[in-house]
């Protein structure tokens, strides 16, 4: 069993690579942090959410990570070098814009659905960045997000 700190703030959500071998953590401070798993040490600190970040997410491939945040922001980042690849709005309306609480991968890696405390789960097109649905229903926030394997369905609560 080993603990891991570095973060500042409360933790709110780790995930594990593909291969098993880095793990992202979700904070309160403001980041991100990668860990290798076999020595335990801290790799990197992702930057660039202005508000806590709620969720990471791994790519399939282990190449990518989605993290949603506090600031209304879904961010994904490029693994092997820590860079920002790009950032998509998690609400549009006027007014307070709210938090992105989740975030999932496809199964092929094409797609991130993300959840809002505004009632909505949205559907992001990774490679252009472009919003390609947003669905509706829920009667208060949306805390989590997934997709089923085929990646034909989501599931949201």
């Amino acid at each position: 069993i080993s603990t891991l700190s570095g973060h500042t703030r409360e933790v709110f959500s780790v995930a594990f690579s593909p291969d098993g071998k880095t793990l992202a953590s979700a904070s309160l401070d403001n980041t991100i942090k990668l860990w290798n798993i076999s020595t335990g040490q801290q790799i990197s600190t992702l930057s660039g959410h202005t508000y806590a970040v709620e969720s990471v997410a791994f790519s399939p491939d282990g190449k990518t990570l989605a993290s949603a945040g506090r600031d209304n922001t879904i961010k994904l980042w490029n693994i092997s070098t820590g860079q920002q690849i790009s950032t998509f709005t998690g609400y549009t309306g006027t007014g307070y814009t709210g938090f992105v609480f989740s975030v999932a991968f496809s199964p092929d890696g094409k797609t991130v659905a993300s959840a809002t405390e505004h009632e909505t789960i949205k559907l992001w097109n990774i490679s252009t960045g472009q919003l390609i649905s947003t669905f509706r229903g829920h009667t208060s926030f949306v805390f989590s997000v997934a997709f089923s394997p085929d990646g034909k369905t989501v599931a949201s609560a």
